[in-house]
């Protein structure tokens, strides 16, 4: 290791000698002729290209105009001494301020190759950018781009102004303007359409690469959204896609929210929008993402003393900008944000997923962000910036992804079941109430044919307000995870296991009604419930079991929750397990299983229709509980069924009776020839089926 940091610093060593000792001085005038002469196939487009940094001469010029955006003439600019032009090195940067423009030019000679040349300027962002030029002392043509001027050539990965200059043979002058408020680090290549081609299709895999990663996730973020119905997943979905957006449309975040061309929009306005949606998005999603955040104090007090910084900074600096005062108030309100930013994650990190990954890339994108609006005010040199910008939002996308999306909740096992049984939990995997009550219905015909009893177990988080406030929502649904493992774990795989809502569960078990068979079930489900609590899970600790019969109690969730919850409020301090109907209740689910299985029009058993009746509130029998069972599970009340049945017979014995007294009498009249009765001696009624 102490090798390699000796070479390393022997690099950087010989790297400053080396650009300290370069020449980089400006020149009035460059000759291309023996370059373009050596181009090996001049008639085929070979690639060229040339950087005119410390080619040129510039200078800074106060406009004769009050708007930059009107071009100096450029025959002024040519006549123009060359003591008032700087010889300073071309990679140095100015500082433009309002009413400033620097100017530059120089001459090309050209010896053989006639060609159209781009001339490009790597720095995107500038306000308006005037290219003048002229043939052979000819008359001068202008060309203009800019931030707030549509480009006919939109670059891939940055927005830079280009401009198509004919290069015939012979000798071409060229004056450049730039109007801009800022910081000015514009190096400038004359590019063939080759060199132009190739230079924008080199930024197509990382852009594809990192647009495709942020579009993924994005659609990932949707996903889980409408899986778990949350803000949080929403706002990461929504800060990955306008990322990739931003690289690729290439004008930055401004263009998404405010267009660069927008004459509505001062430049102030713009950038002040456009730096506060960069900064402010990370700590929106962070927010969203920790929804027990906001209740904290010390939050508060740092939201209030960042915004009191940033007004004050701006309201004691020149609001302006893009002058070179206002670098430092922009400065002070990024950082403050970025305080925000850190502490949000930080807090989020704390107390809502303890996940380093999602910690890390919010504050990634943060950080890239900037970046990138620091190329937007000329802060860094673009190409460091863009750079920049795009290497730490693709960690920040990786990081996020693989934090977010294929950790948390169980990841990509949860969405594969979520998405293919609408009957699951996507929390736990387990049956949701639907799907519980689904697995009632069928256990309601096992137990007919099979003619055994089942057990319903109801287990509440008891203070899930509290829990969510101690742990975070992370945490506490953490603990449900594992809680509803314990739960599976503890019963057979035939046994339905649900969570019914958000803060219980609900168990259904096929079972021989016993009491100590029941019993033990319970205690081992509490064992390794309390097993939790001993292991750093606090929302066992407080576990306790509502226990009901079926058939004895209804087959609908809402009635066997509410009951077994009525069983709870009642239960003795020191105890865990409370059973509705009583710890005999398993007797009368016995007596009515039985009761059901065999023919309904037998009489009931007299002792269990009035043990039934003592635990049941007044019902008379068991028919009538297994009526008001039926009610309430088919939504009708099915005892009009018999009451019809038995007016229809009565109906019938009654015509029947008739029947005989009409033959009777007439027989004793001589008159009992081939009688038939008629409808109306029949009452109109029709015999009941079965």
């Amino acid at each position: 290791m102490k090798r390699w940091m000796l070479h390393a610093r022997r690099f950087l060593l010989l790297g400053a000698w080396f650009l300290s000792i370069s020449p980089a001085q400006a020149a009035p005038q460059i000759d291309w002729g023996d370059m373009l002469q050596r181009l090996p196939d001049q008639s085929a487009g070979a690639k060229l290209e040339i950087d005119l940094r410390g080619r040129w001469e510039r200078t800074l010029v106060g406009s004769v105009e009050d708007s930059n955006e009107k071009p100096i003439d450029p025959a002024l600019i040519w006549a123009w001494p060359a003591e008032r032009f700087s010889s300073k090195p071309g990679s140095q940067p100015f500082i433009l301020r309002s009413g400033e423009r620097m100017v530059a030019r120089w001459t090309v000679f050209n010896e053989k190759l006639a060609s159209d040349f781009l001339l490009t300027v790597k720095m995107p962002r500038l306000d308006v950018v005037h290219v003048s030029y002229r043939y052979d002392f000819g008359s001068w043509t202008t060309l203009t781009a800019g931030d707030r001027i549509p480009m006919r050539n939109w670059s891939l990965a940055d927005r830079q102004p280009s401009f198509n200059l004919p290069l015939p043979p012979g000798q071409m002058d060229v004056v450049v303007q730039f109007a801009h408020r800022g910081v000015v680090d514009a190096p400038m290549y004359l590019q063939n359409h080759r060199a132009f081609f190739e230079a924008r299709m080199a930024n197509v895999l990382p852009v594809g690469i990192f647009v495709g990663i942020n579009s993924v996730m994005a659609l990932m973020g949707v996903l889980m959204t409408l899986n778990f119905h949350k803000t949080g997943f929403l706002s990461v979905a929504v800060m990955s896609l306008v990322v990739s957006m931003a690289l690729l449309f290439g004008s930055g975040l401004g263009g998404l929210l405010v267009g660069t061309s927008s004459p509505q929009f001062n430049d102030e306005a713009k950038m002040l929008i456009n730096m506060s949606w960069a900064v402010l998005l990370p700590s929106i999603a962070a927010m969203a993402l920790s929804i027990r955040l906001y209740s904290r104090a010390w939050w508060w007090s740092m939201v209030v003393f960042s915004c009191i910084l940033a007004l004050v900074s701006l309201v004691w600096i020149d609001y302006n900008l893009r002058d070179q005062a206002a670098v430092t108030a922009v400065g002070v309100l990024i950082i403050s944000l970025l305080f925000v930013v850190f502490m949000v994650a930080w807090a989020w990190y704390r107390s809502y997923s303890q996940n380093t990954g999602v910690a890390l890339g919010l504050l990634l994108y943060a950080s890239g962000l900037v970046m990138l609006f620091t190329a937007y005010m000329g802060v860094w040199s673009v190409e460091r910036s863009s750079w920049s910008f795009a290497t730490i939002c693709m960690l920040a996308s990786l990081m996020l992804m693989r934090g977010l999306f294929l950790q948390h909740r169980m990841g990509r096992q949860v969405l594969s079941r979520a998405n293919t049984s609408p009957l699951r939990d996507v929390l736990t995997g387990l049956l949701n109430r639907d799907g519980m009550q689904a697995h009632l219905y069928r256990s309601r015909e096992r137990m007919r044919e099979e003619q055994i009893c089942a057990l319903f177990i109801y287990m509440p988080v008891l203070d899930a307000n509290t829990a969510l406030e101690e742990l975070g929502e992370q945490g506490f649904e953490s603990g449900m995870v594992q809680i509803a493992a314990s739960l599976t774990t503890s019963v057979s795989a035939t046994d339905g296991v649900a969570r019914i809502s958000r803060h219980a569960f609900g168990i259904s078990v096929l079972m021989q009604p016993d009491s100590a068979t029941a019993t033990r079930l319970a205690q081992k489900i509490l064992t390794r419930v309390m097993a939790l609590a001993a292991s750093g899970t606090p929302l066992c600790a407080t576990a306790r079991l509502g226990m009901a019969w079926l058939p004895l109690n209804s087959f609908r969730i809402d009635g066997l929750e509410q009951r077994c919850l009525e069983a709870l409020e009642t239960l003795e301090t020191g105890k865990r397990i409370a059973w509705v109907g009583g710890a005999q209740s398993y007797i009368e689910a016995e007596q009515m299983m039985r009761a059901m299985s065999t023919n309904p029009s037998d009489p009931p058993v007299a002792p269990a229709a009035n043990a039934y009746a003592s635990t049941t509130g007044g019902e008379s029998n068991l028919y009538d509980r297994i009526h008001r069972i039926e009610r309430e599970m088919l939504g009708v009340d099915t005892r009009f069924l018999e009451e019809e049945a038995d007016r229809m017979s009565r109906a019938l014995n009654e015509a029947r009776d008739a029947q005989e007294r009409d033959k009777a009498h007439l027989a004793a009249q001589g008159q009992l020839n081939d009688f038939e009765p008629t409808e109306q001696q029949l009452g109109r009624q029709k015999p009941w089926p079965g």
